[in-house]
């Protein structure tokens, strides 16, 4: 933590970390004498507590520690209370506590039991009422038949996500088409290395889940876990706390050993994001797909040979892209205010071909090649928010409908689909809720 002059940019070091993550929240009280932030409990927790520091040094030391999390502190207006949100008592609650001289004065009380998930204290109005946002929505993944002309009875989805998990995402199926893996949410983040990562893997054989807890850490919406051609290894893009190394590794399912593919040290969340955005394993395990830093180009790069290569290059940003079964083509598309066609080009980075041109400004749309290379299937809609699964021939024509989502699903919103590899089937992501601010008046009425 580091004090910046707005007048000369000097920099005075007011609190090393160290080890420990930063919750990411602070607040300095208003008469700029002392800063509450929440910290780590100890390096390998995933709870914090409250500390206060004072702005000329002289003090530092926990205000509230205890079992639970405390979080997201925030200096009342009178600068004689802070209000932070604890879930000790298994809810997320909001909470009070006097302060003076940077001491605390009796005992922490609740204020508003219960303020719901993924919550955050806004700020407060002149009349002392206090805002603060929720968002109570869960995202599970769903399996649905996808046989053309099915009826609704047909297409009826099996929920295959554990509602202990209220955001489940990345779902991709193995390769034979047995195993479902997604990433389970852990709201934990650290500051530096970012979110676990923990996948489940569902068998639909057996119907039986079997959660996998990483060492490694990310963007929880960047993981895009990638199946390995024999069903035991996922690709994925993250960091290890051994000199910060990130990048992408394989990860064995049965053995919960990690490999590194290609990764750097020093490396950070953003930087990753930067470089790995976007990426797909080739289905011979040889190679790896991936944009470059500024998403102009596709980069190929040969694991045995270490030997990363262009296939496409240009000045538009390009916003998506799927490679075909067979590894020889890729289908891709441009952000579209640029360009709203979906083309082809083969792997060697010849024949480019227009294909369609999309009539929405939709987003992320192309969903995979079919088994034979013969269709892609691709999204109609917004950004995560999809309305319909079309499907078009390689050889151009019409695209035809597939899935029209409402017919499945009476609410929610669609967020991310994933072909089965025989075609036969959908996996679904289902976010239903939505984030709410509410106004809470009277807190500081004792």
């Amino acid at each position: 933590m580091v004090q910046v002059s707005v007048n000369n940019g000097s920099i005075k070091l007011l609190k090393d970390f160290k080890n420990l993550s930063c919750g990411g929240s602070l607040d300095i009280s208003p008469d700029n004498k002392y800063i509450v932030y929440d910290i780590q409990q100890n390096e390998n927790s995933q709870q914090n507590d409250i500390h206060i520091l004072s702005i000329d040094g002289t003090m530092d030391k926990k205000l509230v520690g205890d079992l639970g999390n405390d979080s997201s502190p925030f200096w009342a207006p009178n600068g004689k209370e802070i209000l932070f949100i604890s879930d000790r008592y298994g809810t997320n609650d909001l909470w009070k506590l006097k302060i003076e001289n940077g001491n605390t004065i009796g005992v922490s009380k609740i204020v508003k039991s219960d303020l719901g998930s993924r919550n955050r204290i806004l700020g407060f109005t002149k009349d002392k009422a206090i805002f603060y946002s929720t968002n109570n929505s869960r995202i599970d993944v769903y399996i649905a038949d996808m046989k053309m002309g099915a009826n609704k009875d047909v297409k009826r989805p099996l929920k295959i996500s554990s509602l202990k998990t209220k955001r489940n995402m990345n779902a991709v199926w193995s390769p034979n088409g047995q195993f479902v893996a997604y990433s389970r949410f852990n709201p934990f983040r650290d500051e530096i290395l970012g979110h676990q990562q923990q996948f489940t893997i569902y068998d639909t054989e057996s119907g039986t889940r079997k959660n996998l807890d990483t060492d490694m850490f990310g963007n929880t919406v960047m993981f895009n876990p990638q199946w390995t051609s024999d069903n035991e290894k996922l690709l994925i893009q993250g960091m290890i706390k051994d000199d910060y190394q990130g990048g992408l590794f394989l990860f064995d399912i049965n053995t919960n050993k990690k490999t590194a593919i290609k990764v750097s040290d020093n490396m950070t969340v953003g930087k990753i994001d930067d470089s790995y955005r976007f990426y797909t394993l080739s289905n011979d395990d040889k190679s790896i797909f991936y944009f470059s830093e500024d998403k102009k180009s596709i980069l190929k790069y040969t694991i045995k040979s270490k030997l990363e290569t262009t296939i496409i290059s240009g000045s538009k940003t390009i916003h998506f892209f799927e490679l075909s079964n067979d590894n020889t083509k890729i289908a891709f598309g441009y952000w579209f205010e640029n360009d709203k066609n979906l083309y082809t080009v083969s792997t060697s980075g010849d024949g480019k071909q227009k294909l369609m041109e999309f009539d929405c400004d939709c987003a992320d749309n192309v969903v995979s090649w079919g088994k034979d290379d013969k269709f892609i299937y691709f999204n109609d809609g917004k950004f995560r928010n999809f309305k319909k699964l079309l499907r078009i021939s390689v050889d151009g024509g019409d695209p035809e409908e597939v899935i029209e989502f409402k017919d499945i699903f009476e609410n929610g919103t669609i967020t991310r689909v994933n072909i089965h590899p025989d075609e036969n089937a959908v996996l679904v992501e289902l976010e239903v809720g939505k984030e709410e601010v509410w106004k809470l008046d009277g807190i500081f009425n004792e």
